[in-house]
């Protein structure tokens, strides 16, 4: 592949890794996911490693595999995994002022 990688690391593989992190860290564990599996597809060595880090994201947030998720619809709002309302988010945080 013509990937650019510096110091044997795949560079497109690494970008998806972290922005499946990012994507983690928002709650949309099934785009995570789907990043995931392009990463193992542009760097086919860490495999494994991703692998694993894909069924964890999947036990974690029972999302549907990459696997024909086309069909899927209840994933739709998957952005909102069970985070309880917390009372001080009554306000939807205001708008800090005008300053």
């Amino acid at each position: 592949s013509s990937d650019p990688s510096v110091g044997g690391v795949n560079l497109r593989a690494e970008v998806l890794v972290s922005l499946a992190a990012a994507n983690e860290a928002a709650g949309k564990a099934q785009q995570a996911a789907a990043l995931l599996s392009k990463a193992i597809k542009a760097d086919s060595s860490r495999r494994k490693e991703l692998e694993a880090a894909i069924s964890r994201l999947q036990t974690k947030y029972h999302v549907g595999g990459s696997s024909g998720g086309s069909g899927r619809t209840q994933g739709i709002n998957s952005g909102h995994v069970g985070i309880p309302p917390s009372p001080e988010r009554k306000n939807g945080g205001g708008g800090g002022g005008g300053g």
